[in-house]
């Protein structure tokens, strides 16, 4: 719910829909591709395990990341013409991932951010040229923030979706606050987005500091985002309400 209906990532590709039928369609068939997705991702990677005798007692590998267990694997074992296909498939992941990834930060940033704030009416092609800008500045940002996590031997999709985990349950929360409670309005929603983030950064981020095991595990980071972002939403709207 958090990642395919309120990331601006998947937003903005529903938006070129002819219709909201056909949105909602785009929607509910991504949601059963992506499951068989993760379940190909999955197999794969038992099938990897089998493969490098990860059952075996004392079974040494070629590798001390996971994230280089399937480069190897292509790189040693499959055929050229297979070697570069996959190759090529996973260059144009990367790459429409990136774009698509850039254009919603960059379009969220000049939409919702400058926009509401600039002094004058902007034409279309100084929103074009201020777009690119954003987009060249977040392309740096993103570049710096994954410069700190090579270093990391956690798998990349893992943290990945940490990562990802940490802003959808505001998002998440933001969005049933303005579903489900009709009467919530934009201040009390800030709050409890603002104090969800702080709430996922603080279960994060004190067992590093301590040198303590997580307290959760990720996978639980958009649900308890989620609730507290709900939960403050409607404590900061009846105590305004109350005033």
């Amino acid at each position: 719910m958090a990642s395919h209906g309120t990331d601006q990532l998947i937003v903005q590709r529903l938006l070129t829909t002819r219709s909201l039928r056909d949105g909602q369609k785009a929607l509910i068939a991504s949601g059963v591709i992506v499951i068989l997705q993760f379940t190909l991702f999955m197999l794969v990677g038992l099938l990897l395990y089998v493969f490098y005798g990860g059952m075996q007692p004392g079974a040494t590998a070629p590798f001390s990341k996971a994230d280089e267990v399937f480069p190897y694997f292509i790189i040693h074992n499959l055929p050229i013409g297979v070697k570069g296909l996959i190759i090529a498939g996973l260059l144009a992941a990367a790459m429409s991932t990136l774009a698509g990834s850039i254009s919603s930060l960059s379009s969220s940033a000049l939409a919702d951010l400058y926009k509401p704030r600039a002094k004058r009416m902007l034409t279309p092609a100084a929103e074009l040229r201020l777009s690119r800008l954003w987009a060249v500045g977040w392309a740096l940002v993103l570049t710096l923030v994954a410069t700190f996590f090579i270093k990391i031997p956690q798998a990349v999709v893992e943290i990945a979706l940490s990562i990802a985990s940490i802003t959808y349950g505001g998002l998440l929360g933001t969005f049933l606050l303005g579903v489900l409670f009709k009467r919530i309005d934009q201040t009390a929603a800030i709050w409890g987005f603002s104090i969800g983030i702080l709430a996922m950064l603080l279960i994060i981020c004190i067992p590093i500091g301590a040198q303590l095991p997580a307290l959760v595990y990720w996978t639980w980071y958009t649900l308890i985002g989620c609730t507290v972002t709900i939960v403050v939403g409607n404590l900061v709207y009846y105590f305004r309400s109350k005033k």
